[in-house]
């Protein structure tokens, strides 16, 4: 089993949405600026600003109030909880124990509740309220205790429901004193901080890629950074994760709580340029209506921006294509390309691959078929698959069908390596990468010099494998790579074998392990940061050290079963 980097995830909002001003006149990034009361955004900004309130960036986290808390706290039961109100105070009480609310958490369609508890954390509630049934449920797999760290909103939650978070947590005191620049997700969340402009209009914000200005919050990732810049590219501050088995179904379906930047980067869509703000009003939040959104470049008139759709001019909404009775639920493009799971317990969530359905995939690989769960339950995906061969519908290879291969055991190491090289998606071509990465095979590290980052930075794995001359030779030249994350993964390979260095590559190596560090530090809140930084001391000989992070880890959480099973063979050895 390969010990690698122990990802860590992020709750983010459903919906995403960054609209971005026009680019500075000089090509070049301002000076750092300031966080700003967002009062002086509205000033100039009043339509956008009056689409927002109200949106579901702007009911991130709110202070309770009865017009901001939905549940019933008039002494309600529900189960071990009990919620009730005392003058402007709200709170929960579990088991007899009594929180105060300190914040709502969300707005639709549930809302939680995040609880006051020690050493500056803030805990989310084990019961949420459900909006549409008017009733409270509990939220969170009882197996979780709401005071555990994976339930801690500074760690967990805080990033992505505030703007400018600054989690101030001291490692040695186990205490959080955590700050943020505005309670709820604001205009300076997308656009950066807003001092320069909002002093000096001319000085314009910085233009952004908008998908990667979602990402950050809309993405199943791990921080590589204590604090992001919401202006530097996403992998500077994040590693997304791949495909992996338990985060997604082999066809890269979502599977678990991955939100909606890992599916929307397999699409035909994001490849062409699609971004969040074609389909997404960028300051309400909130999503365009159904078909009508789909037709803006999928009807008779589509944009000239997308060349192959401008020549077609083919309007999609029509039985010939769907197959089902116009108005139907059928027909609805959502239907058949954006299946939904649930999250949360009532939380349904769209995939944002605008995959063609594959009945046939999912009856060979037992993957969701959309036809099946989704209205035609009666049936299965043998009898959805033939109807859509009658459609004329073309089957052509999938990579489901390799990774399902490699998930039972049986990797097809040159197909994975001609779909790692191939012009596949970049998730899916690290992904096929991790498979291949995995010993005993050694794989092809010529991808270290790939275009996407993520990619490179899954290739430079492929160099634990080889020699230490052999490693160094392979794989070097990235400790100086553009993003961060393909220097930092480069480092924690090299770390092994840094004494083979020398001149000017000791010295990249020196300055890409202080960011390695820096990043596993970060982390220290949870046992995952204690163990890489165990993992780093424990390749480069420094066993004490090791040890002492493996005990830190298990300190934070008894059950954490990495640095129990790292500090018990390292004690054999």
């Amino acid at each position: 089993m390969r010990r690698g980097l122990i990802a860590g995830s992020f709750v983010g909002l459903v919906i995403a949405g960054a609209f971005l001003l026009r680019p500075s006149t000089e090509g070049a990034r301002p000076a750092p600026a300031a966080f700003v009361d967002e009062a002086r955004c509205a000033g100039c900004h009043a339509e956008e600003a009056e689409r927002w309130r109200g949106s579901p960036h702007d009911r991130a986290m709110e202070l309770p109030s009865p017009s901001t808390v939905r549940g019933d706290f008039d002494d309600a039961v529900f189960e071990d909880t009990r919620l009730l109100r005392e003058g402007d105070d709200y709170f929960v009480e579990v088991a007899g124990r009594r929180h105060r609310v300190v914040y709502t958490f969300g707005a639709a369609p549930l809302q939680q509740y995040l609880l006051e508890a020690d050493g500056g954390r803030l805990q989310a509630s084990a019961v949420a309220w459900d909006v549409d049934a008017g009733k409270w449920f509990r939220v969170q797999d009882p197996a979780v205790h709401y005071l555990g760290r994976y339930q801690t909103w500074n760690t967990m939650c805080a990033d992505c429901h505030s703007t400018g978070v600054d989690k101030r947590y001291d490692a040695e005191t186990d205490h959080f004193d955590t700050r943020f620049a505005q309670i709820d997700v604001g205009c300076q969340s997308c656009h950066g901080p807003g001092s320069q402009h909002a002093d000096d209009p001319d000085v314009a914000l910085a233009v952004r890629n908008e998908v990667e200005a979602c990402a950050p919050c809309h993405a199943r990732r791990a921080p590589l950074t204590e604090r992001a810049d919401p202006l530097e590219p996403f992998t500077d501050h994040y590693r997304p994760m791949t495909l992996q088995p338990g985060l997604y179904f082999a066809d890269g379906q979502i599977r678990d709580e991955v939100f909606t930047y890992g599916s929307f980067a397999q699409s035909a869509m994001h490849a062409a340029g699609v971004t969040c703000t074609d389909c997404h009003d960028p300051h309400g939040a909130t999503k365009l209506a159904s078909n009508r959104t789909c037709l803006t470049c999928h009807g008779a008139t589509p944009p000239d921006r997308f060349a192959s759709l401008a020549k077609r001019k083919r309007n999609l909404d029509t039985p010939a294509h769907h197959h089902h009775a116009e108005g139907s639920a059928g027909a609805q493009c959502t239907a058949c390309h954006m299946p939904t799971r649930t999250y949360m317990g009532v939380d349904e969530r769209h995939d944002h691959r605008f995959a063609i359905p594959r009945p046939d995939l999912s009856a060979k690989l037992g993957t969701p078929d959309v036809c099946t769960d989704a209205c035609h339950t009666d049936r299965d995906a043998t009898w959805s698959a033939e109807i859509v061969r009658g459609w004329g519908a073309e089957r052509r290879p999938h990579f489901g069908e390799l990774f399902a291969r490699a998930q039972a055991g049986n990797r097809d190491v040159p197909a994975l390596t001609r779909l790692a090289k191939s012009d596949a998606p970049a998730i899916v071509r690290a992904t096929a990468l991790e498979w291949l990465a995995m010993p005993p095979v050694a794989c092809d590290t010529s991808l270290v010099r790939d275009p996407d980052p993520l990619v490179r930075s899954v290739a430079v794995t492929c160099a634990e494998a080889l020699s230490p001359t052999a490693r160094v030779k392979a794989i070097g030249g990235q400790l100086e790579d553009a993003s961060r994350l393909v220097r930092v993964e480069t480092a924690r390979v090299l770390a092994p074998v840094a004494t083979a260095l020398r001149g000017p590559q000791r010295e990249a190596y020196t300055r890409a392990r202080e960011e390695l560090t820096r990043m596993y530090t970060s982390q220290t809140d949870r046992p995952e940061g204690h163990f890489n930084l165990g993992l780093l001391a424990e390749a480069e000989g420094d066993r004490d050290e090791a040890a002492r992070r493996y005990k830190r880890a298990l300190e934070q959480d008894p059950l954490f079963r990495p640095a129990r099973v790292n500090l018990y063979l390292m004690q054999q050895r």
